[in-house]
């Protein structure tokens, strides 16, 4: 992965997380927010100062909870060309049991499980690349969601929207193909 990629990552959810809260203006100024798109429920944003470019584009969503200034789940995805497949970052709810590892299903089936990766103030995180059949399956499905398990609650389930989510992903791995 190339340093735009993870600065995208990186910078991305970190400010993805933060949205809503007292952020340092620098790093709500990492991307370019007057050039958003929106795709259905998705969000794409490329990075401020740089022509788009490979790696530069993120596509995401983020699911709030009741609180319309907390955040459920945070979901970043960017495409990697020279591996054909997307990078995902999301941000879980904490207090999530870090023994059960997430699982993404797509229309009820677990499609990919990841591994919990880190603990921040915000949420877990879960980072690691799509295989191709979990995107594919992404791309062709019709509702996603995440799945945690939360001491003394058990299993719960966090929606993800889907609308869009073809066409956004078209706009970043074209724009990746592009640059």
């Amino acid at each position: 992965m190339t340093a735009i990629a993870r600065a995208v990552i990186a910078y991305g959810l970190a400010g993805l997380i933060a949205w809503g809260s007292h952020v340092p203006a620098q790093a709500q100024s990492t991307f370019d927010t007057a050039k958003r798109q929106l795709s259905g429920d998705w969000v794409v944003e490329c990075l401020a100062g740089r022509d788009p470019g490979p790696e530069s584009c993120q596509l995401y969503q983020r699911i709030l909870t009741q609180d319309p200034n907390t955040a459920a789940l945070v979901v970043a995805l960017v495409w990697l060309p020279d591996q054909g497949t997307l990078q995902l970052q999301a941000a879980l709810p904490l207090g999530v049991d870090l023994q059960v590892p997430p699982e993404l299903r797509v229309d009820g089936a677990v499609v990919e499980t990841f591994m919990w990766s880190r603990c921040l103030k915000a949420g877990c995180m879960v980072e690691a690349p799509l295989s191709k059949a979990a995107f594919e399956t992404l791309e062709q499905g019709q509702g996603a969601a995440f799945m945690v398990t939360v001491p003394n609650a058990g299993p719960i389930e966090i929606p993800v929207s889907l609308g869009g989510f073809r066409n956004g992903l078209a706009i970043i791995s074209t724009t990746a193909a592009d640059g």
